[in-house]
């Protein structure tokens, strides 16, 4: 799990409103682009994960009357989603401002494009919620492939890698491994 806040420094993203006293974290390394829920679907909506809202996203809810909107955000932000990410630079309408206030919702922007933005955040999501262990052994590139070599103390694990290296191979850790 990771934090709004890690998730926002991570990605050097602005700070609109900032994180308040709340327990939902992000589980899911993936993000939601909102436009169906802003049209009124709720039947499937991955409020899990980040919301990012893109031009597309934000055109229409701007569109919306303000009874409407207020509405369809009231319902949007009732499902506990963990933050919100508004990209292209582009201004928060008040009245999502209001729920996110409402709710404990922090709210980031990017001046990044959309897509470039779910990219990047996707990559780093995927890194850094991927399962870890350590393992004790030695780790070697042989040929382009990982050969880790374990086994029980003083039974010649580091000699092993040694001849390895002789050989032109390349040390990747020793004694303590830690695999993502």
């Amino acid at each position: 799990m990771i934090t709004p806040k890690e998730f926002a420094r991570a990605l050097g993203l602005e700070v609109i409103l900032p994180e308040q006293q709340r327990s939902v974290n992000i589980q899911e390394a993936d993000l939601c682009r909102p436009g169906l829920q802003f049209a009124g679907y709720f039947d499937v909506f991955a409020n899990a994960r980040p919301q990012v809202i893109g031009k597309t996203e934000m055109a229409y809810l701007n569109n919306l009357p303000a009874d409407v909107r207020s509405a369809r955000l009231q319902r949007y932000f009732s499902y506990g989603i963990p933050c919100i990410v508004i990209a292209r630079g582009m201004d928060c309408p008040d009245a999502l401002l209001e729920q996110a206030k409402l709710y404990n919702v922090p709210v980031y922007r990017t001046q990044e494009e959309t897509s470039a933005f779910t990219g990047k955040a996707i990559t780093y999501l995927n890194e850094a919620m991927a399962p870890r262990t350590t393992q004790h052994g030695v780790l070697v590139d042989v040929f382009g492939v990982g050969v880790l070599i374990t086994g029980e103390s003083g039974v010649g694990k580091s000699e092993c890698a040694l001849e390895l290296i002789k050989r032109g191979h390349l040390l990747v850790a020793d004694d303590v491994v830690d695999i993502a």
